[in-house]
């Protein structure tokens, strides 16, 4: 997502403190990670509802980012069915995997690769004598900005097919997989391009020296991320306990 439309919105979860952003994709991986039971899969199911809710944008654009990994999210759900004999296994661990990508999706659509950036760093910081955490932050918010970039440059490509006269809705699930394969080459290469023209832009605004100053004045922790990340902890505790 275009980074002025990401500074634009003035949404609960836009604003949160970069840092918490961050901390909080460990959180949701770690709930799911321990989530073994229907009820653990309701209460991470829905916390992240409700963030999506927050962010106030609209449920199609998360859906659309769901869509794209469609047929990665099948052939996860027919190896884990078969490897387990279980349907119902398969539909468990592929919710899981939805889950996950669609919380990262949220922090990545709702953040600026500037604003990960900094948040990597100053989670980091305590660890600043054992790694290089200029280097590891850029490389994390890489890694967490890369779905949204892919999100971006799949909805380009597939709109640009659709102009040329491709139906997707009419492709049967070998057209799709070959479709899929074909297209993620360039889908990679092309987000690739764009994350490395905004880690340029990230490292000429010299995020390193500047990245507190600008946090403690714009981005201070607030009561809304105390509120999330108590409710974090809450959803850890469920999942383990049930």
């Amino acid at each position: 997502m275009n980074d002025m439309y990401v500074e634009a919105m003035s949404s609960s979860i836009h604003k949160l403190n970069y840092a918490y952003k961050v901390l909080s994709i460990l959180l949701v991986f770690i709930c799911i990670l321990l989530t073994d039971s229907n009820m653990d899969l309701f209460m991470v199911n829905f916390f992240i509802f409700i963030i999506m809710l927050l962010t106030d944008i609209k449920l199609r654009v998360y859906l659309r980012n769901i869509s794209m990994f469609s047929v990665f999210l099948f052939l996860i759900f027919f190896c884990v069915s078969l490897v387990n004999l279980s349907l119902y296994e398969g539909f468990f661990f592929t919710v899981k995997v939805i889950d996950l990508i669609l919380y990262i999706s949220i922090i990545a659509i709702s953040s600026t690769y500037y604003h990960l950036a900094i948040g990597v760093r100053n989670f980091l910081f305590p660890f600043r004598y054992f790694i290089n955490i200029d280097k590891v932050s850029l490389n994390l918010a890489y890694s967490i900005k890369f779905v949204d970039c892919l999100y971006d440059e799949y909805d380009r490509v597939h709109r640009v097919s659709e102009f040329r006269g491709v139906n997707f809705k009419k492709m049967g699930v070998i057209d799709k997989l070959t479709n899929f394969f074909n297209e993620l080459g360039i889908l990679v290469r092309f987000a690739i391009f764009s994350l490395n023209k905004q880690r340029d832009n990230v490292l000429v605004k010299k995020y390193g020296i500047d990245s507190f100053r600008y946090n403690y004045r714009l981005n201070k922790w607030g009561k809304t991320d105390t509120i999330l990340l108590v409710i974090n902890f809450i959803v850890i505790f469920i999942t383990f306990v049930y």
